[in-house]
């Protein structure tokens, strides 16, 4: 099929990437990665121009092209990747929020790893796409602690400096220890606030010292590998953190599970979409697409 307009504005490299993306998922042409290396080495702005100039093309949105043409997990996974970061998110919140049975680990993993200035976008690009206020959907769709966890986060109150006041995080390991477990019953106020309004760094440090103090950790963490992880929930963090702290994520993981995540991902995926991942795994903020 050939291009509808004429793009003289545009690289060379760049329409015949487009056109790369469309033979491929229309099986013109065999291609064996070059859809996921096109797509998975741009990063957002990059993105946004590709799908412009998709558009201008072949007249058709590239996610919405991309969702018909491809399926399964590599397409959940492309289709997210190509959205702009806090409009992924708010998808990712609203479908959660919709879901018929919710737990909500997806919406509370984007509010509580995200700054307050990202979470106002995402807010934003919420109220665009639905016509309704994020903090409204989850009062209406949630219920207890959750709800008031949720909220106070979207309310995006969290300090947004990244320093570490040691003896505040001090003062905070042992608030956190009384609000949990130094007292009868639990103090979902006191517990709120404070994973709501701290920064990241300085929650790091509080939980370090809860550890230190307390000989154990505040939070009850789900030790698994990869083969025992949902996809959906692997897509979303490869997807939302490739542009954000991978590096870090790839460490963590190491000293976890003592394999790499990129060996984890080739033991317990396949095709394409184990492809895809890898590409993630291994994107860096300067890639340029070949």
């Amino acid at each position: 099929m050939a291009p509808f307009a004429s793009t003289s504005c545009s690289s060379t490299q760049d329409i015949k990437d487009c056109e790369a993306v469309y033979n491929c998922c229309k099986g013109i042409a065999a291609s064996k990665g070059r859809l996921e290396h096109i797509l998975a080495s741009r990063n957002a702005s990059q993105r946004k121009e590709l799908g412009a100039l998709f558009h201008a093309l072949y007249k058709e949105d590239i996610s919405t092209f991309l969702r018909a043409e491809l399926c399964g997990n590599l397409e959940k996974a492309v289709v997210l990747w190509m959205h702009d970061p806090a409009e992924r998110d708010a998808i990712i919140a609203k479908t959660e929020l919709m879901s018929q049975y919710p737990d909500f680990r997806a919406l509370t993993e984007i509010l509580c790893s995200r700054t307050a200035a990202e979470i106002l976008r995402i807010r934003e690009a919420y109220r665009g796409l639905y016509k309704v206020c994020l903090e409204e959907d989850i009062a209406q769709e949630t219920v207890g602690p959750h709800q008031k966890l949720l909220f106070a986060l979207a309310k995006a109150q969290r300090c947004p400096s990244r320093d570490v006041n040691i003896c505040q995080a001090k003062c905070d390991a042992k608030r956190l220890y009384g609000a949990r477990e130094g007292r009868i019953g639990i103090d979902e106020g006191a517990i709120v606030k404070l994973l709501s309004e701290r920064n990241l760094n300085h929650l790091r440090a509080a939980f370090g010292y809860y550890k230190q103090f307390y000989g154990h950790d505040i939070l009850k963490v789900l030790r698994v590998s990869l083969d025992q992880l949902e996809y959906e929930a692997l897509t979303r963090v490869m997807v939302t953190r490739a542009e954000v702290d991978m590096e870090d994520i790839k460490a963590v993981y190491r000293e976890k599970y003592g394999i790499s995540l990129e060996q984890a991902i080739c033991n317990q995926t396949s095709g394409s979409y184990r492809d895809f991942l890898l590409q993630l795994v291994r994107w860096e903020a300067t890639s340029q697409p070949n």
